[in-house]
């Protein structure tokens, strides 16, 4: 069985950054593990903002990040999908070249990043039809030249609509409907006709084999909204997949692994970060919080 001083779990900007600081810091055997096919995580479609303080896209950062990863020599594995973490602190891992097996490291890190908020989170009524879709796959959908992702597009919630919007001016899709349950703020200015709801709630999705109308109730008002697409724009949870399945405790506010002030989950040697344990605001966060959790993961320069 291959050992490693370190694994870590998920080539998202968190995983990335924390593995290069750990091999600045004298770590020499890390192993980066990761179910897609490239690094670099969410940066990879990100064509909007990540910075506070500067205009440089999520793509932008990732040719840099990935560059800078890429010199570094740090060994991946990709596309290999993490099943669990074994009490003996074996990762078992699967892929399609190597099957299942066990990768042991005398750390771990979990930083498997997060997942948008999609139906099922939600707790939704109404029948179970084609073409409601999270902020993500309406993303991916939108940016194939031969695909088409509706006519008539009704948009639940307002996180992150930023992202998608100068894909939507460029294809000149039309959002018919926005759907404001909180009456939060908008990250972009919405269509003039679009009609907006601020308050309102999905009581309801219809169709047949494709979502056809929404009823949606604020109070004792219900009103019915004609539509074929509906993209959950809800925001991010964190992905405490691996953890639950590891018997890791969870913390029940993000949905990601419960971690002490060093980053440190409820099982020794085991850590987690990046938008694993909260999802993270700007990527200044991210690159900071790497530094932090490498110095405790190996203390000493």
């Amino acid at each position: 069985m291959t050992d490693y001083d370190l694994i870590v779990i998920g080539a998202g900007p968190a995983g990335l950054l924390a593995a290069m600081e750990c091999k600045k810091r004298g770590m020499k055997h890390i192993l980066v593990i990761e179910k897609n096919i490239v690094v670099g995580g969410m940066l990879n479609t990100a064509d909007y903002p990540v910075f506070r303080d500067s205009k440089k896209t999520g793509k932008e950062y990732a040719k840099e990040l990935v560059k800078e990863f890429e010199a570094s020599g740090i060994e991946t594995k990709l596309s290999t999908m993490v099943l669990n973490i074994s009490p003996e602190g074996n990762v078992i891992c699967t892929s399609a070249e190597h099957g299942v097996e066990a990768i042991h490291a005398r750390k771990i890190l979990l930083a498997n990043g997060g997942k948008e908020k999609g139906r099922s989170p939600l707790n939704m009524p109404g029948d179970r039809v084609a073409g409601a879709y999270s902020l993500g796959t309406a993303k991916m959908i939108a940016s194939e030249p031969d695909l088409c992702l509706g006519k008539n597009i009704a948009i639940y919630g307002t996180k992150h609509l930023d992202s998608i919007e100068p894909l939507f001016t460029s294809k000149g899709i039309k959002v018919g409907t926005i759907i404001n349950p909180k009456n939060d703020s908008f990250s972009f200015a919405p269509a003039s006709e679009a009609l907006l709801y601020n308050g309102y709630d999905i009581a309801q999705i219809l169709g047949d084999g494709r979502i056809e109308r929404l009823v949606i109730k604020k109070g004792l008002e219900t009103i019915d909204v004609k539509c074929d697409t509906l993209i959950f724009a809800s925001g991010w949870l964190s992905d405490g997949i691996v953890a639950m399945r590891s018997g890791i405790v969870l913390n029940p506010e993000t949905t990601g692994p419960k971690v002490d002030k060093n980053y440190q989950t409820s099982r020794a040697d085991i850590f987690a970060s990046g938008n694993g344990i909260y999802i993270h605001e700007a990527m200044e966060d991210i690159i900071e919080e790497a530094k932090a959790v490498a110095a405790v993961i190996k203390p000493s320069l």
